[in-house]
């Protein structure tokens, strides 16, 4: 009878290579959407709030709000009709999103913008730093921290400076 040509190290080895790679896989893999994503409805109305830059000498004067430990502006623009319809998709896309990946070099999470409006389980709130490439939500069902896919958040970016920049509608 010939001995088995896998030893009992050779046998752990591979197993060991096989676990490795399927958590990386899983780890790496494609996640679920955000929840924010999933409860959002196609709305009519939001609310964009303008974030309070962290730098002082950007601070503009006027009444401030905290919502969910951030601070903006108070008094949002309301963001109505095809612009809300464009602004909500674009918000609910699910494949500019990705899972939470911690450890960045960053300030840590500050809202540049905040965004609330009605899902499926009642009031949303949004928060995006863009600064982190992070996407904070929050609803009475639940609350998710993700990141914005490289490159991904520029689209959004942009479209809420242009609301800002045109301002109250």
């Amino acid at each position: 009878m010939r001995a088995s040509p896998f030893s009992p190290r050779s046998i752990v080895a591979v197993v060991t290579f096989a676990l490795v790679v399927m958590v990386v896989f899983v780890a790496c893999g494609p996640s679920r959407p955000p929840a924010f994503v999933d409860e959002a409805a196609e709305v009519a109305e939001l609310e964009l709030y303008e974030g309070v830059p962290r730098d002082p000498a950007q601070v503009r004067a006027g009444p401030t709000i905290r919502i969910d430990d951030e601070l903006y502006y108070k008094n949002p623009i309301m963001v109505r009709d095809d612009d809300a319809h464009r602004l909500g998709r674009a918000i609910r896309d699910p494949d500019q999103y990705r899972s939470h990946v911690s450890g960045k070099k960053c300030a840590g999470f500050h809202a540049d913008y905040g965004v609330m409006w009605r899902g499926s389980s009642g009031a949303l709130r949004t928060h995006f730093c863009f600064g982190c490439g992070e996407v904070r939500s929050e609803s009475s069902r639940a609350s998710s921290l993700v990141d914005f896919v490289p490159g991904r958040d520029a689209t959004l970016e942009s479209m809420f400076a242009a609301i800002v920049k045109s301002g109250p509608q």
